[in-house]
């Protein structure tokens, strides 16, 4: 009888594949910093925030399901994986077509609500003795009631903007790929959040969460580096916007 070989332990083999989306976000955030170094876009340098949350939230993952849990490590998750994220991902979309005298506000707002986030989740005890997986249940209500305010923001942000945008491209300068762009920055940032519900409402298993989780990334990321490559400069609309006394129509 064949013995079974003892480093092919699926397990494993799925704890190592959940590191996956931390080390492709910590990778995808150090570029996008390069590219704002390059071509001065906040949208860019938003993006990088966000997505160095993602990196954080997805290895805290890991980590808690490895055994690794405390108190620090659950807030800091619950604070960057189910709040911060989204908001700031949808923060970088705005950039790209909002006018500045809108966008700026709004980038203030989403800082000073990520402060009392910060200090509501970090200030309120949580009892995790009994915490046995990945749950957000363990939290008071009271915080629990934040991330859908930042959390259905986000979204209604990233489709407004991304289709507002693929709307721009498609009647003022008829850029296909540019669309796309816009299109797979939406997309790539709603695969985790379909994985997330499901996963909450029992429809699938963890590692298909990290799998959407993953392959989310990916888009997202394409979508940027498509917008990269064209050299369209249409991250910038929002300030040409600003600077113009018609809208975009």
């Amino acid at each position: 009888m064949s013995q079974p070989i003892p480093w092919l332990n699926l397990n494993l083999l799925c704890s190592g594949f959940r590191l996956h989306p931390a080390f492709s976000a910590f990778f995808f955030a150090v570029f996008t910093v390069y590219l704002y170094t390059a071509r001065k876009e906040k949208c860019l340098l938003i993006w990088s925030i966000g997505l160095l949350f993602y990196c954080i939230s997805t290895a805290i993952e890991f980590i808690i399901e490895a055994g690794g849990l405390n108190l620090f490590v659950y807030r800091l998750w619950y604070l960057t994986g189910a709040i911060y994220v989204a908001a700031y991902i949808a923060a970088g979309a705005a950039y790209c077509i909002l006018p500045r005298n809108v966008a700026n506000p709004l980038l203030i707002l989403l800082i000073v609500a990520s402060l009392y986030a910060g200090v509501t989740v970090f200030t309120t005890p949580v009892d995790i003795s009994g915490m046995s997986g990945l749950t957000t249940k363990l939290l008071p209500m009271r915080v629990r009631i934040i991330s859908p305010f930042f959390n259905t923001g986000a979204v209604i942000a990233i489709l407004t903007t991304s289709f507002y945008g693929l709307y721009i491209v498609l009647k003022k300068r008829g850029k296909i790929m540019t669309a796309m762009s816009f299109f797979l920055i939406a997309m790539g940032m709603l695969l985790p959040g379909i994985g997330g519900m499901t996963l909450r409402a029992g429809m699938s298993t963890s590692i298909y969460f990290y799998v959407l989780e993953l392959l989310g990334l990916i888009i997202f990321y394409v979508g940027i580096l498509v917008g990269h490559a064209l050299k369209a400069n249409y991250w910038s609309m929002g300030q040409n916007i600003s600077d113009k006394t018609e809208h975009f129509t």
